[in-house]
């Protein structure tokens, strides 16, 4: 029996959707963060390769690139069966450049100092312990990582607020298709500490514009 399973593939319009659908999350996030074409956002949404160490002898290549809400930066393994892994930005404590973590100073050799850095994270969580391909690209992940975690922190409360509320729909939004079912909007709602009765969920359906909603 064969176990394994391929990703239903998209369209070409479904495709397309997605992209468009991405870009305008990014751009909604943009303007709520007063961040419209910064080039080191626009770094951390592209992404890269990055060399994650464990040891002297785990040297593993890892994907990492901010995602739409630009606040989460997701990882990907490229080992099978292996889960893409997700940290938010707001658990960063500090980044720091050149081996100065107790894991790069013991499992590197000095002459990638300048291409070495590390993320530190609140509470109890491992540092992540990164070599970049150059020392310029280095230098590009800490600044820009430093000036999101900083921008986060400095946000108002009314950007913290709209760009808190605009995450949760998007990940109430399932199925990506920019309207909520009712089990989406309950989700939503339950997101932003909210309980409610089915019955007044159905009245909400009924009385709300159908275009944001889809019956099922």
């Amino acid at each position: 029996m064969n176990c394994l399973r391929n990703e239903p593939q998209l369209s070409r319009s479904e495709e397309l959707r997605r992209l468009e659908r991405s870009q305008e999350v990014i751009e909604m996030n943009e303007e709520i963060l007063g961040m419209e074409g910064d080039p080191d956002l626009q770094f951390l949404l592209q992404g890269g390769d990055l060399l994650k160490v464990l040891s002297p002898s785990w040297k593993k290549t890892r994907y990492f690139r901010l995602m739409e809400d630009c606040k989460t930066i997701w990882r990907e393994s490229k080992r099978t069966f292996k889960s893409s892994q997700t940290f938010s930005l707001d658990d960063i404590a500090a980044v720091r450049m050149g081996r100065h973590s107790e894991g790069l100073k013991k499992n590197t050799e000095a002459q990638v100092e300048g291409r070495c850095f590390s993320i530190m994270f609140k509470g109890h969580h491992k540092n992540l312990d990164l070599i970049a391909s150059s020392e310029e690209e280095a230098k590009q992940w800490v600044n820009s990582l430093k000036k999101m975690v900083s921008k986060l922190n400095n946000l108002n409360p009314q950007q913290k607020t709209e760009h808190w509320i605009y995450t949760c729909l998007m990940k109430a939004d399932k199925n990506k298709d920019d309207k909520l079912t009712k089990s989406e909007v309950k989700n939503f709602l339950r997101l932003i500490n909210i309980e409610v009765e089915d019955e007044y969920m159905d009245m909400l359906f009924k009385v709300m514009p159908s275009e944001l909603f889809n019956e099922s």
